[in-house]
């Protein structure tokens, strides 16, 4: 992803628009992928350390896709049922190209604000405030550089949640989406801690057998 000084000035703003909310609802797709839920689970750890209050949540009250499990904080999203407040809370939607996507079009509704970051091109721009660079490799990707201009701390947590939603989306590092910036940021993840080998066998090498089959 080229980081032009546009983007920077975008970028700045995001993250100084999420420092300064106290109450927030994290949300992403339904069938959330490995992109998805590393957004959340590292944008929640971001909100936490800022002081927010912060909670994620995904539509559907389903599991999340098995491969997927060893992610650290999934056990903290909340599945289905909406938080009583959530008509007080800012709704930060990550890697949802648009608001149906997010599957409760009420909760959309009722949002006092909403803050849309994603990587699809195609993204209407749903939000009052929207981030949506096309050429990034990821959400994920996105989400590292926002934490940077927030000051947030990066933890092993949010690294291996981050490394997780880059090592999806960019398929393995071989789309054409993936820049040198890509592999700078996946350097990083690394000295924070992330295991890579341990996530590339758990997503791909772990998957289940009729799954397997599929492809």
């Amino acid at each position: 992803m080229a980081a032009p000084n546009p983007i920077d000035k975008s970028l700045r703003a995001v993250a100084d628009a999420l420092l300064k909310e106290k109450k927030v609802l994290l949300t992403t797709h339904i069938k959330p992928d490995g992109d998805a839920l590393g957004c959340i689970i590292a944008l929640h750890q971001a909100m936490v350390q800022a002081g927010a209050d912060s909670v994620m949540y995904l539509a559907e009250d389903r599991p999340v896709a098995p491969e997927y499990g060893f992610l650290r904080g999934l056990e903290e999203v909340r599945a289905g049922s909406v938080p009583g407040d959530a008509a007080s809370r800012t709704l930060v939607a990550v890697d949802c190209s648009n608001a149906e996507r997010i599957g409760n079009d009420e909760l959309v509704r009722q949002a006092p604000r909403i803050i849309n970051i994603d990587h699809h091109s195609d993204n209407p721009r749903y939000g009052e405030i929207n981030l949506v660079i096309g050429d990034a490799s990821s959400t994920a990707e996105i989400i590292f550089f926002i934490m940077k201009n927030m000051g947030t701390e990066i933890t092993p947590v949010i690294a291996e949640a981050l490394y997780t939603g880059i090592l999806v989306d960019s398929g393995r590092f071989q789309y054409a989406s993936v820049s040198p910036t890509t592999f700078r940021i996946a350097a990083d993840l690394l000295s924070a801690g992330v295991d890579h080998t341990a996530i590339f066998r758990q997503i791909y090498e772990s998957e289940p057998l009729a799954k397997a089959r599929l492809r």
